[in-house]
């Protein structure tokens, strides 16, 4: 989803996107993995490097764990209306000790937290 946003693309072969900056935060994999994953993906949907430069920004969390309080604190720090996408990867490592992420109270719980703490801005 981060390519068709960051490019104006197609999703899925049949949705268009309009073009907006993407933020992925990413707490599972290492910075390689990213690196190499991102154009990978892009060369197989027709895309090069070109396309999304200046439209992708990836904060890397991978050994720096951090739940919603902390996430809460980079979108602060982000200029309101910035980024027309912001992935959170992997949605099952923010969530609070106990958590299951099958829990869809607990999900719900968790996602209007973030959301009220975001949009006091």
């Amino acid at each position: 989803m981060l390519l068709p946003v960051a490019t104006g693309s197609g999703w899925l072969g049949r949705f268009r996107c309009t073009r907006s900056k993407v933020m992925l935060i990413d707490n599972e994999l290492h910075h390689e993995d990213i690196a190499h994953r991102i154009p990978e993906v892009a060369e197989a949907m027709g895309l090069s490097p070109v396309d999304y430069r200046g439209w992708l920004k990836v904060v890397f969390l991978r050994g720096d764990l951090r739940g919603i309080p902390d996430l809460t604190k980079i979108m602060e720090k982000t200029p309101h209306g910035e980024y027309g996408l912001i992935i959170l990867e992997a949605f099952y490592r923010i969530l609070p000790d106990g958590t299951s992420e099958n829990d869809n109270a607990g999900r719900t719980h968790l996602v209007r937290a973030f959301d009220a703490s975001t949009n006091t801005r």
